[in-house]
C-alpha cells in the first residue's frame, strides 16, 4: 500500500511539472524573463535592457511583449535579418544606443505581432537623448503608431523601409542631427519625415509617397535629392531649411514656404492638382526651380511680394516666373504681351495663383495691344493702379481682372468685360470706357453738316460736339460700366442732335452702351407736318368760270403726285389730266359744260412727299359761262315782251277812260 502511494505522489508531481511548463509559453507576461524560450517560437523580452544585448537568429524572431527601454550607457544590437515584433502597445525607446545595421536582402524587420497587421498595432521606436550612437540602416519599420523618432540623439537612418505608420515616418525631435538617407516611406497618414523645432539634420535620397505632407521642416534642415510622390503637400518650410534639387510629383501641392526664409533651389515640381509652390508672409530665396503641368505654377501673395527680388531663373512651363509679376513700378508701359501659360507648346495649368499680369505697389501702368490667355486671372493687381487698350483676355478660369485691395483700373475699346471682374478686397474700383460716334443724316440719306450732338450720363454732359462734312461727330470717349463692391454699375448715354427743322425719332437716344455700339445714326424722318393748300385758281362760288378752263391747286411743300391725283374729283365725273409746276398742281378737265355747276374736291388720301395726309377733306365751287350767241336773242325776246306789256298797259288805261 505505501508503495502504491509513493507511485501515485511521483506521478502527480510529473504532471504537474508538465502542466506548468506548458501554461508559462502560452502568453506573455510581465513576468516572463529575457532568453525565455516562448512557445509563440521567439525570444519573449518584456524587461528593460540593462546590460549591452545582442539580438540575432537564435530564435526566429524577437517578440517584446510591452513597452521596453535601452537604458543609457547600454548598447543593444540588433544583427542583420533579424525579424522584432511587437505587441499591441509596445514599443522601443532608447535611452543608451542601438545599432541596428542590416544589410542588403537581410533587413531587420520592426513589426506587430499580428497575422494581419494595421497602422498602429504597436507604438514605435524613440530615441530619446541617447547617449550613445543609434544606427538603423537596411531596416523595415512598419504599422506603429509613430514610426521612428528621434530627440538629442545621434540618429543615423539608411536604406530603410518605413511604412504605414500614423502620426509620420521619421521624426527628426528637438536638438538631434540625424541623417535621413535614401530611405522609401509610403502610406503614412500625417508626414513622412517631420524636422522639428531646433533640429539640424540632413534628409538626402529618400522616396516618399503616399503621405498627408511628405517632409515638414519647422526649423533649419538640409532637404536634397528626394523624390516625393502622391502626397496632399510635398514639403512645407516653415523655418530656414535648404530645400534642394528634390522631385515632386502628382501631389496636391508641391512646396510651400510659410512665415520663414528657406532657401528653395533647383527642384522639380511636376504634375501637381494644386499649385507648384505656394509662398504666404514668406522671405525665401527662390532660384533655378522647374515647374511643369501643374495646375497653378507659382503663388506670391501680397504679403511675400519682397521674395521676387529673390528669385532667380525659375520657370513655369517654360515661362520665367518673374515676367508675371511686377512690383512697385510707376509709369511704365506693357505693350504687345502674348502670354499664354504656355499651352501653345503643349503643357497645361496656369503659371501663378495670381495672373498672368501681377500688380503689386505699381502705378499708372498701361497694358495696350495684348494678348493673355489660359490663366487664373489676366490681370491681378493689389495696391496698384492700370490701364487697358485695345487688348484681348480669353479662356480664364477666375477673372479677367481681379482687383485685390486698394486697386484701381480702367479699360478701352471693349478689352475687359465688366462682368468678368472681381473685387476681392476694399477701396477698389474698376470702369470700363469706350469710344462712341453719331452720324447725322437728312431724309434722303446724305450727310447733314454741323448738327449738334450732345452726349450725357444722366444729366452729366459728356461731350458736345458738331458733325462734320461727312455727317459724323468726332470719337466721343464714354463710360459703359462700373464695378466695385456694389457690384456692377451700368452707365447708359443720352444721345441727342440739334439740327434746325430736322425732324429725328428718337431724339434723343436713351438707353445707348458703348460695349454694343460704338455709332449711332439719326436719319431725318422729314416733313411730319400735314400739307396744306394755299391757294386755288378760282374763287370758290365763281359763277363765270370759262368752259375750257383749268383748275390749280397750291400747295404748302411737295407733294405725292400720285396720290394727291387719286385724292383729286370733279363732280360729274370730269376727266381730264395733270400737269405739276413744281409744288403745284393743275388738272386740265377733257370738257365742261357750259352753265353748269361743279364741285371740287381733293380728299385726305392727298400726301406730301413724307407721306402725310392733307388735315381735311378740300372743296370748292364754280358755275361755267353760258354758251357762245345765246346773249342777242334773250335781249330781243326781252325788249319785244317789254313792248308787248307796254301795250296791254296802255290799252287797259284806255278802256278805263271811256
Amino acid at each position: 500500500m505505501k508503495w502504491i502511494i509513493t507511485w501515485a505522489i511521483v506521478i502527480i508531481a510529473l504532471l504537474g511539472s508538465l502542466h506548468f511548463g506548458f501554461s508559462t509559453q502560452d502568453a506573455p507576461t510581465d513576468g516572463i524573463q529575457p532568453g525565455t524560450r516562448a512557445a509563440i517560437g521567439g525570444l519573449i523580452v518584456s524587461d528593460n535592457i540593462t546590460t549591452d544585448t545582442t539580438w540575432d537568429l537564435t530564435m526566429p524572431f524577437i517578440y517584446v511583449a510591452r513597452e521596453i527601454w535601452v537604458l543609457e550607457n547600454v548598447t543593444l544590437t540588433v544583427l542583420p535579418a533579424v525579424t522584432v515584433k511587437f505587441e499591441m502597445g509596445a514599443g522601443l525607446h532608447v535611452k543608451g544606443s542601438i545599432m541596428a545595421d542590416g544589410a542588403p536582402y537581410y533587413p531587420i524587420t520592426f513589426e506587430p505581432f499580428s497575422d494581419t497587421p494595421a497602422t498602429m498595432d504597436w507604438d514605435g521606436i524613440s530615441l530619446e537623448n541617447a547617449t550613445g550612437p543609434c544606427v538603423f540602416d537596411h531596416a523595415a519599420i512598419s504599422y506603429s503608431e509613430v514610426g521612428i523618432g528621434c530627440w538629442g540623439s545621434n540618429m543615423t537612418l539608411t536604406n530603410s523601409s518605413v511604412e504605414f505608420n500614423y502620426y509620420y515616418g521619421v521624426l527628426c525631435g528637438a536638438d538631434c542631427s540625424p541623417i535621413v538617407k535614401s530611405n522609401y516611406i509610403n502610406f503614412t497618414h500625417w508626414a513622412g519625415i517631420v524636422c522639428d523645432n531646433r533640429s539640424t539634420p540632413l534628409v538626402d535620397g529618400n522616396r516618399i509617397k503616399t503621405c498627408y505632407y511628405g517632409i515638414v521642416c519647422y526649423d533649419v534642415a538640409m532637404v536634397t535629392n528626394n523624390f516625393i510622390e502622391t502626397c496632399w503637400l510635398g514639403i512645407i518650410g516653415w523655418g530656414n531649411s535648404t530645400i534642394a534639387c528634390n522631385d515632386v510629383y502628382r501631389c496636391r501641392d508641391g512646396i510651400h514656404g510659410f512665415f520663414a526664409s528657406p532657401l528653395i533651389e533647383g527642384n522639380v515640381i511636376r504634375v501637381c492638382s494644386g499649385n507648384g509652390t505656394r509662398f504666404i508672409s514668406s522671405n525665401a530665396t527662390i532660384r533655378n526651380n522647374r515647374l511643369v503641368y501643374n495646375n497653378v505654377g507659382m503663388d506670391i501673395d501680397y504679403a511675400s511680394r519682397h521674395i521676387l527680388a529673390n528669385m532667380v531663373n525659375n520657370t513655369v512651363n517654360g515661362i520665367e516666373v518673374t515676367d508675371c509679376y511686377y512690383l512697385g513700378m510707376s509709369d511704365f508701359t506693357i505693350d504687345g504681351l502674348f502670354i499664354d501659360s504656355g499651352w501653345s507648346r503643349g503643357y497645361y495649368g496656369t503659371l501663378t495663383a495670381q495672373g498672368s499680369v501681377t500688380l503689386y505697389d505699381c502705378s499708372n501702368v498701361t497694358i495696350r495691344n495684348s494678348n493673355v490667355s489660359n490663366t487664373m486671372n489676366s490681370v491681378f493687381a493689389t495696391n496698384s493702379s492700370f490701364t487697358v487698350y485695345n487688348s484681348e483676355f480669353f479662356n480664364v478660369i477666375k477673372a479677367q481682372i481681379h482687383l485685390d485691395e486698394n486697386a484701381t483700373g480702367t479699360s478701352f475699346n471693349g478689352s475687359v468685360n465688366p462682368d468678368n471682374v472681381t473685387i476681392g478686397g476694399y477701396n477698389c474700383l474698376f470702369q470700363t470706357f469706350g469710344g462712341l460716334r453719331a452720324q447725322v443724316l437728312d431724309y434722303y440719306g446724305l450727310p447733314i453738316q454741323g448738327a449738334h450732338v450732345v452726349a450725357r450720363e444722366s444729366q452729366l454732359v459728356l461731350h458736345n460736339v458738331t458733325t462734320d462734312s461727312e455727317g459724323f461727330t468726332p470719337l466721343m470717349v464714354v463710360k459703359d460700366r462700373t464695378v466695385s463692391e456694389a457690384g456692377v454699375i451700368s452707365s447708359p448715354l443720352n444721345i441727342q442732335v440739334y439740327a434746325g427743322s430736322y425732324n429725328f425719332d428718337p431724339n434723343p437716344m436713351t438707353g445707348v452702351y458703348v460695349s454694343q455700339t460704338d455709332l449711332v445714326v439719326f436719319t431725318d424722318l422729314g416733313d411730319i407736318f400735314p400739307p396744306e393748300i394755299t391757294a386755288i385758281s378760282f374763287e370758290d362760288g365763281d359763277r363765270a368760270f370759262p368752259a375750257d378752263g383749268n383748275i390749280t391747286i397750291y400747295f404748302s411743300e411737295p407733294m405725292n403726285r400720285t396720290a394727291t391725283e387719286a385724292a383729286f374729283s370733279v363732280s360729274g365725273n370730269v376727266t381730264g389730266n395733270f400737269t405739276w409746276d413744281g409744288w403745284n398742281m393743275t388738272f386740265h378737265p377733257d370738257s365742261l359744260d357750259y352753265s353748269t355747276y361743279y364741285t371740287l374736291a381733293l380728299g385726305t388720301g392727298a400726301t406730301d412727299i413724307w407721306d402725310n395726309n392733307i388735315a381735311a377733306p378740300f372743296t370748292a365751287s364754280f358755275t361755267t359761262v353760258k354758251a357762245p350767241g345765246t346773249g342777242g336773242l334773250i335781249l330781243a325776246i326781252v325788249i319785244i315782251a317789254i313792248f308787248i306789256l307796254a301795250g296791254i298797259s296802255g290799252w287797259l288805261m284806255l278802256r278805263r277812260m271811256k
